[in-house]
Formats: C-alpha cells, sequence, structure tokens
C-alpha cells in the first residue's frame, strides 16, 4: 500500500504527526507526491477529483503551500509569517491542517532558530510537510526534529521487485539476494521474529545505515503486497516513527527491526 494511503488512513483517525520531513532525490518528484496525497485528502473530504485538483490550484483554507521567493527563506520578506499565522488557528473545513514548505534546505540558521518553538510545540490538527530533495543537505537542528519518510528505495527497480514468498522471512531472504552488492546471503532468514530481528540487525551492522534502510524498505515492501488491514498498518507508521526517533538516540538496530516486525505479526 502506497505512503500516501496510509497517511491518508491517519487523517481520517486524526492521528498524523506534527511534522514530516518527505525525502526524494528529485524536487519535482515531492511536489507530485504532495499534491497526489493533498487531492486524496480533498476528495476523502468529500470532493470529487476535479473539484479537489482545482480547489488546490486556487487554494485551499488549510493548505499552505511555501516555496522561498528569493531562492532563500528570508526573514526580511517575512517568508514564514503565513505559516505561523496558520498554526495559530484551526481548521476552516478539513479535519486537518496542512504545511507544505518546499526547499527546506534554503532555511538558514537565523530562520531555523526562529521556527524551532514552533516544530518543538505542535499546534492541534495540523501537519507540516517538509519536501526535501536528498541533492542538498538539511540542518540538523531541523531534521532532528521530524518524522522522516523516504520515496526513494535502495533499488531503482523496487516498483518491479516481486517477492514468490508470502512470509516476511522469506520475502527479506529473495529481498536480500536482490541486493548482492549490499548483502551476501547464502542461507534462508529464520522465521522466528526475534531471531529474525537479530538477523537482520547483524546484516545491516557491517554496511551501516544504507543496508538498514535497504532492509526496513524491504519490509514495506511486504507490507505494500501483504497487508491490507489499515490499523496493521497504522501501526507500522508508528513503529517507523519510532525507529527514526530511536536512530537519533543511537539506540540498536535490533530493537528498531524488532518493532518494525512486531507489527507485521
Amino acid at each position: 500500500m502506497r505512503l500516501e494511503r496510509v497517511l491518508l488512513e491517519r487523517f481520517r483517525r486524526q492521528s498524523l504527526g506534527h511534522f514530516y520531513i518527505v525525502k526524494a532525490k528529485q524536487e519535482t518528484a515531492l511536489i507530485d507526491w504532495a499534491k497526489n496525497f493533498l487531492v486524496d485528502v480533498l476528495i476523502d473530504s468529500g470532493l470529487d477529483a476535479a473539484s479537489a485538483k482545482r480547489r488546490l490550484d486556487q487554494g485551499h483554507p488549510d493548505i499552505l503551500w511555501l516555496t522561498p521567493k528569493d531562492d532563500n527563506y528570508k526573514i526580511e520578506n517575512d517568508d514564514f509569517g503565513a505559516l505561523f499565522s496558520a498554526m495559530a488557528h484551526k481548521p476552516l473545513e478539513l479535519a486537518w491542517r496542512f504545511i507544505v514548505v518546499e526547499k527546506p534546505h534554503s532555511i538558514g540558521d537565523v530562520y531555523a532558530n526562529k521556527l524551532l518553538k514552533t516544530l518543538e510545540e505542535p499546534s492541534d490538527y495540523c501537519s507540516i510537510l517538509f519536501l526535501h530533495s536528498e541533492s542538498r543537505s538539511l540542518l540538523q537542528t531541523i531534521e532532528s526534529r521530524a518524522i522522516t519518510l523516504n520515496l526513494n528505495f535502495e533499488t531503482k527497480n523496487f516498483e518491479e521487485f516481486t517477492s514468490s514468498s508470502s512470509d516476511l522471512a522469506g520475502h527479506l531472504t529473495q529481498w536480500c539476494r536482490a541486493h548482492p552488492e549490499l548483502f551476501e546471503l547464502a542461507e534462508e532468514l529464520p522465521q522466528n521474529p526475534a531471531a529474525l530481528s537479530s538477523e537482520l540487525a547483524q546484516l545491516a551492522k557491517e554496511k551501516g545505515q544504507r543496508a538498514e534502510e535497504c532492509l526496513m524498505n524491504g519490509i514495506l515492501r511486504f507490507a505494500q503486497q501483504h497487508i491490507a488491514d489499515p490499523a496493521q498498518l497504522s501501526e507500522l507508521i508508528r513503529a517507523c516513527e519510532h525507529g527514526h526517533q530511536s536512530r537519533t538516540f543511537h539506540n540498536s538496530n535490533a530493537e528498531r527491526f524488532f518493532t518494525l516486525i512486531h507489527a507485521l505479526s
């Protein structure tokens, strides 16, 4: 199931996170993804597809889209004045308000410090989406406060990857063998969740975060192919959020894998 569908389910349950960084290699892919997601939100809120696209293009009172006027967000331009204003009010038509920020890499240190309190003390019923192209660096003070959602996958043919196994361990065995540049896997991975988590942690240890993210993408791919229950998918998103936060504090990658696998068991 696609990421925007999982977020849409959380929108319906009013359980979205306050601050997301959505990553992809290209800015155009990020913009297209955000527009598609927001159109789905408007359709879910009662509009037909054509009306939803038109409302998004014309401007919706509960959707704020920010892009820098002069390639960089500047205090003298009051580029984030609309964001601070939107955060101070409840949504008017939707159950949730969305603030989309393009090119967050262009936020300088001074403006970042001004934003930190807003990012640390969320208002109710509002989500901020930073659309971050991985070709640029993002301030760590900002990135550490967000839930990161990565639209990229370690393999270019991710969408074409199809596992012949209906169990997670078998699926991940095939996933690892499809990535020989990261993993040397001769035996089948174990079925037991604790043992599987331990094996995945060991596989990721040698190559570090790149391998860990590849394995987590494999787990998410399994969820796309085999999980239809919205509650279970919502639990998986919570596990992903936990994994991101635990990495910030350098916690065990085995614990991160176990949390994800437990959400699928």
